[in-house]
């Protein structure tokens, strides 16, 4: 059975941005439908070892119970529909929470990190085939491929906007924003490969991310640089005047 769980996990990885592309019903897409599967598993295998290992929560997991409040209010107040509640608590609970559990206890780090670089370079790749197409032959690779209801949005009525295999563009981009970077990072401290491949794939991926047209990812990737480079000055800054006596105006 571990085993199994550990070819879901990794699977997961290489369709996590698959929200679109084959799925049966609204709820059900390829993604949601492995998450479906490993959580049963997981509890059967915690039934029989009895154990959980809470290194993998940190304490800001907490903002995610904050933000499930605040959406419960929010929808208590505006009469709202109970599918997103539902649906926030899928993403936040258990696709996040116990599927971090999972991959904590069965899952190799590296090997992640490999499938998740593979996973870039094929979306990457993908999403140029599909903009391309659009562009030079005005044909929709996803149609070809069958994705199901496939929607297309323009800009400036000109340029087809990437939607790779997820709903819209703007999912697309946070996907990209979120596990893209990782990929890269992992590309290039890998000695094997070529300089020149890692330049391609880096040109490649910022191409596939620019074609979302997404001003949402891209806000939402500017600002999480900015808080990282702030957050790395404090720690720089931390370190220099550690043990003064004014370090506590630091923090």
């Amino acid at each position: 059975m571990n085993r199994f769980i550990r070819l879901l996990l990794y699977t997961y990885i290489f369709v996590a941005s698959w929200t679109l592309a084959y799925k049966v019903g609204n709820w059900f897409s390829v993604p949601n439908i492995i998450v479906i599967l490993l959580i049963p598993l997981y509890f059967i295998n915690l039934l029989i070892k009895g154990k959980i290992k809470t290194a993998v929560y940190k304490v800001e997991d907490i903002f995610l119970f904050f933000s499930l409040s605040f959406i419960m209010i929010s929808y208590l107040v505006n009469n709202g529909n109970p599918n997103y509640i539902l649906a926030y608590f899928f993403t936040f609970v258990i696709a996040y929470l116990i599927m971090k559990q999972i991959y904590y206890e069965f899952c190799n780090i590296e090997k992640l990190f490999k499938i998740n670089t593979i996973t870039i370079i094929f979306i990457s790749v993908f999403i140029i085939v599909e903009f391309l197409g659009h562009y030079i032959f005005n044909v929709n690779i996803r149609k070809i491929m069958h994705f199901g209801a496939v929607p297309e949005a323009t800009y400036l009525k000109v340029f087809h906007r990437s939607y790779g295999f997820s709903t819209e563009p703007t999912n697309l981009g946070y996907y990209i924003n979120a596990l893209g970077p990782i990929g890269l990072w992992n590309l290039y401290k890998t000695k094997t490969i070529k300089k020149g491949f890692k330049i391609l794939i880096t040109i490649v991926y910022i191409f596939g991310w620019i074609t979302t047209f997404s001003a949402a990812t891209f806000v939402s990737f500017f600002a999480s640089l900015f808080i990282v480079i702030i957050y790395n000055l404090y720690k720089i800054e931390k370190k220099r005047f550690q043990g003064r006596k004014y370090y506590f105006l630091l923090c």
